[in-house]
């Protein structure tokens, strides 16, 4: 009877280390998973107004049609939110902040004629969205400008 009682002891000791070893190797393998990839990523990867000045590579200076410049005087700085493509195109841009009149044109200029580095992660191109803030005046001195006509 002894000899019973000490078999289902053992039983139960190795049952219960068999268990603890399969969780343990769950949770081991479970941490040593690459990280979520980048082609699984949902959403683009948020990035800071200045981190992506520094991949800026190409920008337009807007401006206003003369008669457009003297007869609504409205100048100001738009604020707009951006995402960046694999290729460093603006895929698209969103109004944030600014004076309202400038939003149409400045989101265009910055959809059609803004361009960026790509960004990497992980060896591969990845989305990435921020916010670039546009600065529009009644004076121009750009040679190449993004022209406002209303």
């Amino acid at each position: 009877m002894q000899s019973n009682r000490v078999k289902s002891l053992a039983m139960k000791v190795i049952n219960g280390y068999a268990l603890l070893s399969a969780i343990f190797a769950t949770a081991l393998h479970a941490q040593t998973q690459a990280p979520l990839s980048v082609a699984q990523q949902p959403n683009p990867i948020r990035v800071s107004a200045q981190v992506a000045e520094k991949h800026l590579r190409q920008k337009v200076e807007i401006c206003y049609d003369n008669q457009v410049a003297w007869a609504s005087r409205v100048q100001g700085t738009v604020v707009a939110e951006i995402e960046i493509g694999k290729n460093g195109n603006v895929l698209h841009a969103t109004f944030v902040s600014g004076p309202a009149i400038l939003a149409t044109p400045v989101l265009d200029a910055v959809e059609k004629r803004y361009k960026y580095k790509p960004y990497f992660l992980n060896g591969r191109a990845v989305d990435v969205e921020t916010t670039v803030s546009v600065f529009v005046g009644l004076q121009c001195n750009s040679p190449n400008p993004y022209w406002i006509h209303h």
